[in-house]
């Protein structure tokens, strides 16, 4: 990775303070880490963001608005989600899906591969 901006939105602390430091170990910057939707939402608002990492359930609210709001800007993004696959939303089934527990290696493979589908996509 090369400086690439990264969006958190996770409600457990301990995991967005895990992925936080991985990605800026790699190279990454945090542009910030949300929990609240809206939260989340403002950020995606008012700053530039390479790839988005986003827990499919946040507190028992769904994470669609935020997904969609990423979606809409061509910002590439993937679940974070101890549901699998089962537990992102139905109208980003294509998204990829990193499973909890992950491990450092699945975490950088992944997100890598984020970073260079945000390189082809035309925004």
């Amino acid at each position: 990775m090369g400086g690439e901006r990264f969006l958190i939105v996770e409600d457990e602390p301990l995991v967005a303070l895990l992925l936080a430091d991985a990605l800026e170990e790699a190279g990454g910057t945090i542009v910030g880490t949300a929990a609240p939707v809206e939260e989340a939402l403002r950020y995606i608002e008012s700053e530039k963001i390479d790839a988005g990492l986003l827990d499919c359930n946040l507190n028992g609210r769904a994470i669609d608005e935020v997904a969609s709001a990423l979606s809409c800007r061509g910002v590439p993004f993937l679940f974070v989600s101890g549901y699998g696959q089962a537990g992102k939303p139905r109208d980003f089934a294509d998204a990829p899906v990193l499973g909890k527990p992950f491990t450092h290696v699945q975490l950088m493979r992944a997100t890598e591969a984020l970073v260079r589908q945000g390189i082809r996509s035309p925004v």
